[in-house]
């Protein structure tokens, strides 16, 4: 929280507004349902700042990958209320490319790489 509470609600309430535009851009050009507003947003951001899917905390101003995005949970059915979720630019871009099963098999597989290469690290 002391992330939100350095960064203050004004540049919180442009960064939601930004998204807005880019996203309503975005799925006018995909030909994608939209009705976001930005009162929604604000209403299901994570009230710890964290990225639900990864447990980090969200940054707007450091490292990109902890960037909170909008991620779409059936990407099919667009950008409308009760189908978007906030998430790391990290997260959003592990989901985007694969089904929910396909990203737990990778994770399970890169973990046991990972403990055969380096079995001191793993908790």
């Amino acid at each position: 929280m002391q992330e939100l509470d350095r960064i203050g609600q004004k540049y919180i309430d442009r960064f939601i507004a930004r998204r807005i535009s880019k996203l309503r851009y975005k799925s006018k050009q995909k030909k994608l349902k939209f009705n976001l507003t930005a009162e929604h947003l604000k209403a299901i951001y994570p009230k710890d700042n964290k990225c639900p899917a990864l447990k980090t905390d969200f940054n707007f101003f450091g490292d990109y990958k902890t960037k909170p995005t909008i991620d779409r949970i059936i990407p099919e059915n667009g950008y409308v209320n009760g189908n978007v979720v906030w998430v790391s630019q990290q997260a959003n871009l592990i989901m985007s490319c694969a089904h929910p099963s396909d990203v737990i098999r990778v994770g399970k597989y890169a973990e046991k790489i990972f403990k055969k290469t380096y079995p001191f690290n793993i908790k």
